[in-house]
């Protein structure tokens, strides 16, 4: 018990210093990291088709191909390249 007691008196008497360090040392880091200029940038694109025209409102019927009237299906399953920027 005897060695946090101490431990709390240096704490006591350094708070000011360690504090001060601290705050420059993330004041200085945040803004040596908003000077930096970007490099990485990335986007996304989601394009979907629709594989039956016909409104799902209208019936509860199936496409042709077993699928929903109104399902949303990938353009990747038609085209497998798709061109990269």
């Amino acid at each position: 018990m005897d060695e946090i007691a101490q431990y709390w008196l240096v704490l006591k008497r350094r708070w000011l210093p360690a504090a001060l360090v601290f705050t420059h040392t993330t004041a200085v880091a945040t803004v040596w990291t908003y000077k930096q200029t970007e490099i990485f940038q990335a986007k996304g694109q989601v394009i979907l088709k629709k594989t039956n025209k016909t409104s799902a409102l209208l019936s509860s019927a199936t496409n042709v191909g077993g699928g929903a009237i109104g399902e949303l299906d990938g353009l990747t399953i038609y085209r497998q390249n798709l061109s990269k920027q």
